[in-house]
């Protein structure tokens, strides 16, 4: 009878033993993919998604300053867009529609965006535009707009 209460005893151990193992396990797993992870990305990876990846839209120029906002938009469609609305981290850039050829480029430009020199940015971009076909297409970027306020 001691011999039973004995293996149960034992089964009860190892089962403990392996969730307090597997719990050890996952805590460091865990720990690893967040240190893998750099959810931030610099102005460099930003400038190269905003000018060769984002689409069909890119910011292949962007300047930030004290005074305001000059943003380039490019349309990389075979068609003709128009721009009816253009957010940088909750602030309106777009006032009227910029309509922008295939392949061809616009700058728009705000006084509502601004920064202090020296200090860094980094905005999640909304674009909502207009095609010949489509009306009120949203466009949001994988990634931010980051960069430098300028003098």
């Amino acid at each position: 009878m001691n011999c039973m209460k004995e293996k149960g005893q034992g089964t009860l151990e190892y089962l403990i033993l392996l969730s307090v193992i597997l719990i050890i396990a996952f805590v460091v797993a865990t720990q690893v993919l967040k240190l893998g992870s750099n959810p931030q990305i610099n102005e460099e990876q930003s400038r190269i998604y905003w000018t060769t990846q984002a689409t069909p839209i890119s910011i292949p120029e962007y300047s930030i300053t004290s005074s305001g906002a000059q943003i380039v938009l490019q349309n990389n469609s075979n068609q003709v867009i128009t721009v009816t609305d253009l957010n940088l981290g909750g602030t309106l850039i777009v006032s009227s529609p910029a309509s922008i050829n295939p392949g061809s480029k616009q700058t728009v430009s705000s006084t509502s965006l601004k920064c202090t020199a020296g200090s860094s940015f980094s905005y999640k971009v909304r674009i909502t535009y207009n095609t010949e076909s489509l009306t009120n297409v949203p466009f949001e970027g994988r990634e931010n707009l980051v960069g430098n306020c300028a003098a």
